[in-house]
């Protein structure tokens, strides 16, 4: 049996940025770095294979996991989902 769960302002703010994506953005976070925008793509398809793959290139130092972020047109984001050094499967967040 399954429970109603009525979302929190914040849950309903953030999938109506899912919803209205123009792009997506995926962020590294590299230990004693800033952890900062890596790579931008209009397709998600695209954003999931970057953060799946960050592990395997060493020019980006030693990454410990990677978000990846929708963006829509008024610059509003929310986290879509992550994958992390250990597990490079990506995990939805939603």
């Amino acid at each position: 049996m399954t429970r109603k769960v009525k979302m929190s302002a914040q849950e309903v703010a953030d999938q109506e940025v899912r919803d209205s994506a123009v792009y997506y953005n995926v962020v590294l976070t590299i230990p004693q770095r800033v952890s900062k925008v890596q790579f931008s793509d209009e397709d998600y398809g695209a954003a999931i294979d970057f953060a799946r793959q960050a592990y395997l290139d060493d020019s980006n130092g030693r990454v410990r996991a990677a978000m990846v972020y929708a963006v829509n047109a008024q610059e509003r984001f929310a986290l879509m989902g992550t994958t992390n050094r250990f597990q490079p499967e990506y995990k939805p967040n939603v």
